[in-house]
């Protein structure tokens, strides 16, 4: 997968929580209820303009980014969402 431009592809990490009868509920990596629009996510590929002043994306880099600001697709049967760097709020 090779981005085009300034977009960056990251994979959504899941979040399994049990309950105590047992359920499992998994949910997307999503910060609190106060930020419901920005999502957590781990880079597996950047484009070659996906960067900021000196800053530039890595591939493993931990990202929040906003969710309306992405587009979901599959790709080898993997669910990933492409992001402009415009929307890539902050890299742990």
């Amino acid at each position: 997968m090779k981005p085009l431009g300034s977009k960056v592809i990251v994979k959504v990490e899941q979040v399994r929580e049990e309950r105590k009868a047992g359920t499992l509920i998994i949910e997307l990596e999503k910060s609190t209820e106060d930020h419901a629009d920005i999502t957590k996510a781990t880079v597996i590929a950047v484009g070659p303009d996906a960067s900021v002043g000196e800053s530039k994306l890595d591939i493993n880099d931990v990202v929040y980014f906003e969710t309306h600001g992405g587009f979901k697709v599959a790709i080898d049967d993997k669910e990933v969402v492409i992001v402009d760097i415009k929307n890539v709020l902050v890299v742990i």
